[in-house]
C-alpha cells in the first residue's frame, strides 16, 4: 500500500511540475501508452486533450494497461491533479480530458470490473443521469468491443462511447465515432488526397458532425502535410504516437 501511494505520489509530482508552463493542443489524444514509461505525464507535459489505454483484467481481478493499474497509473493521478487544480486537470483552463479506453476481448468482464473502479472517482469522471452530465472534467470514453446495450441501460452512467463507423446514429451514449484512416484510404500523406479519397473521407466526417459526435482518427500519415489537410476537414482528435514531433509540428503551424 505505502508502495503504491508513492508510485502515485512521485507520477503527481511530475505532472504539477510539467503542467507549469504547458500550452494546450486541444486536438491530440496520446496513443500507445504501453510504451511510455510516464504516459500520463508525458500527455499532460504536451499539453494533449486526453490519453488512450488498453484495458485487460489481470490475474487479481484488477484493470490493467498493459503491466499497469488503470486506478494507480490514471484515476489516482488524475483524481489528485484535479484537487490540486480546483476542480480542472489543466490549471486554470477549462477543458474536457479524454480518458480514451479500448475494450478488447472479455468485454463484459472488464467493463464490469472498469465500472466498479469508476464508481469511486464519479466526481471527476462525471455520471450521466436523466441526460445530463454532472461531474469533473474527464470524460471517460470506451471504444472497441463495448457492451453498448448494457451501457444504454443504465440509469446512472459513468462512460461515453465511441462506435467504429459514421452513422446517424444520435444516441445520447455516443460521444465519437473513431475512425481508421489506413483501413478505408491508400493516400500516403504526400501532396493533396486524391478526389475521391478527399471526398469519402470529408463525407464520413460530415456525417458523423451531424449525428451530434466528435471524430477519433487513428492510423493517418504521419506526414505534417497530411496532419494539416486532415485537421482541416474538421476531425476533432487525432490519437498521436510521436508526441514530441507533434508538439513541435503544433507550435510552428498556423492555427486552423
Amino acid at each position: 500500500m505505502i508502495k503504491q501511494l508513492s508510485i502515485v505520489l512521485f507520477v503527481l509530482l511530475g505532472v504539477l511540475q510539467a503542467q507549469a508552463q504547458v500550452k494546450l493542443i486541444p486536438r491530440a489524444i496520446s496513443a500507445d501508452d504501453h510504451k511510455r514509461k510516464k504516459p500520463l505525464d508525458e500527455a499532460l507535459s504536451a499539453g494533449f486533450a486526453g490519453i488512450s489505454a488498453e484495458l485487460k483484467v489481470n490475474r487479481n481481478g484488477e484493470i490493467v494497461c498493459g503491466k499497469h493499474p488503470l486506478k494507480g497509473t490514471y484515476l489516482q493521478p488524475l483524481h489528485e491533479l484535479i484537487t490540486q487544480n480546483k476542480g480542472a486537470v489543466y490549471p486554470g483552463k477549462k477543458l474536457d480530458f479524454v480518458l480514451y479506453l479500448e475494450i478488447g476481448d472479455d468485454s463484459m468482464n472488464i467493463y464490469k470490473t472498469l465500472r466498479r473502479e469508476l464508481e469511486a472517482y464519479s466526481s471527476d469522471y462525471g455520471i450521466y443521469q436523466n441526460g445530463e452530465r454532472i461531474g469533473g472534467p474527464v470524460i471517460v470514453v470506451l471504444a472497441g468491443c463495448v457492451p453498448f446495450s448494457v451501457i444504454t441501460q443504465e440509469t446512472k452512467r459513468l462512460v461515453m462511447v465511441a462506435d467504429q463507423a459514421p452513422s446517424e446514429n444520435q444516441a445520447p451514449e455516443l460521444f465519437a465515432t473513431h475512425l481508421n484512416f489506413g483501413k478505408n484510404f491508400s493516400w500516403d500523406g504526400e501532396k493533396n488526397m486524391p478526389n475521391m479519397q478527399y471526398h469519402s473521407f470529408v463525407t464520413r466526417v460530415k456525417l458523423t458532425k451531424k449525428a451530434g459526435k466528435k471524430v477519433v482518427l487513428s492510423n493517418y500519415p504521419d506526414r505534417e502535410n497530411a496532419i494539416e489537410i486532415i485537421l482541416k476537414t474538421g476531425v476533432d482528435y487525432l490519437l498521436v504516437d510521436d508526441i514530441p514531433d507533434f508538439v513541435k509540428f503544433w507550435e510552428n503551424r498556423n492555427p486552423y
